[in-house]
């Protein structure tokens, strides 16, 4: 099956071609990519399917139009127009594919699904919203160093592992760090070992699956 897979990640990119694999796999980290170059009437590319991300940032012209007031590193539900260009344009399987607790629109789109709400059968195929079953093979995890104490690898970002606020170190309960004080001057984020597993990626193949199923 030809498919065209939208997502910013460039780890849930890299899955796509993984999980997908026997398939013809396009992928697109950009929003105005995929709408100009990959489902554009005057550019056929005849996908049998659509699987995009839906939380996308703006990017390309969408920048240079967009009403100034908008926070341009907000992710806004782009995945939806890229759902309904497809279905415009008749592909036959299209999903919208949302991380599970990304935010409270997902928990919405969460909803739809528990409720059996998330499907529709349209034009003889299928559009849905999904929440994404994740990677867990551990060649899937990659140790990154830790965000949080970067700058003091495994310690408190703000006691610096002192385990207190007060400058002399002195145990006055007063002073105690509230950010690490379950891991007494440890970064509370990697516990102290200053890295930390990367997130796991998205199971496209499984979208797959439960779409044409």
């Amino acid at each position: 099956m030809k498919i065209l897979v939208v997502d910013d990640k460039p780890m849930n990119l890299r899955s796509a071609h993984k999980t997908l694999s026997g398939h013809d796999v396009t992928t697109s980290p950009f929003f105005d990519e995929a709408m100009t170059f990959h489902l554009n009437e005057k550019i056929p590319k005849e996908f049998d399917v659509v699987l995009t991300d839906l939380m996308l940032p703006l990017d390309g012209a969408m920048i240079h139009d967009c009403d100034k007031r908008i926070d341009l590193k907000q992710q806004i539900p782009l995945g939806f127009i890229i759902a309904l260009k497809a279905i415009s344009l008749g592909v036959k399987f299209v999903a919208i594919v949302t991380d599970i607790g990304h935010n409270a629109l997902e928990a919405i789109a969460q909803g739809l699904v528990e409720a059996n709400l998330g499907e529709i059968k349209i034009n003889g195929g299928k559009a849905m919203i999904y929440h994404a079953e994740l990677l867990k093979e551990e060649e899937d995890l990659v140790n990154l160093p830790c965000r949080a104490c970067r700058e003091n690898p495994g310690l408190c970002r703000r006691c610096y592992g002192l385990d207190s606020l007060n400058t002399g170190g002195e145990p006055k309960s007063s002073m105690f760090c509230d950010y690490c004080e379950k891991t007494n001057g440890l970064c509370p984020v990697c516990k102290g070992i200053s890295f930390a597993p990367q997130p796991a990626k998205k199971d496209w193949g499984k979208v797959l699956a439960k779409l044409i199923a």
